[in-house]
């Protein structure tokens, strides 16, 4: 792994250009022993003020649950979307009473939000470590 990583939904939020927002999952993978739950992801680290050019860069990280009790999906609203891209990952207090998680998820546990569905997980920490130092630009021949 490398040596970058942010410990809380703030700093990774911080620590990225987007946050996670756009990030897309490509594997999620439960560890029943040690109790984790990791997320494979492709970060969005372009921006907005890039050049069209340079705006989708991607690199790939991974976040990180410890101290999993429970994580469940939501009903998909919709089977056409086959992507799973993070709209906004949050702590269920800090969302407002209409989007939080239902008991049994508390107040310390976590939602992301993804165009289709949420994912909740009951987790004693969350962390984000990056896998890949190379990013990707999948539109290099955009016009500036």
């Amino acid at each position: 792994m490398l040596a970058e990583s942010f410990g809380t939904i703030a700093e990774i939020n911080e620590g990225l250009p987007n946050g996670l927002h756009d990030a897309e999952v490509e594997e999620i993978t439960e560890d029943l022993r040690s109790k984790t739950l990791a997320f494979q992801l492709f970060v969005w680290v372009g921006t907005m003020d890039d050049p069209p050019s340079q705006r989708e860069r991607y690199r790939r990280g991974k976040l990180v649950f410890d101290g999993v009790r429970l994580f469940s999906t939501s009903r998909p609203l919709s089977i056409d979307d086959d992507r799973l891209v993070i709209l906004t990952f949050e702590i269920n207090s800090n969302l407002t009473p209409e989007y939080r998680a239902a008991p049994p998820f508390g107040d310390k546990d976590f939602r992301m939000f993804f165009g289709s569905s949420e994912i909740d997980v009951a987790a004693s920490n969350v962390r984000f470590e990056w896998i890949e130092a190379e990013e990707v630009n999948r539109q290099p021949d955009a016009e500036d």
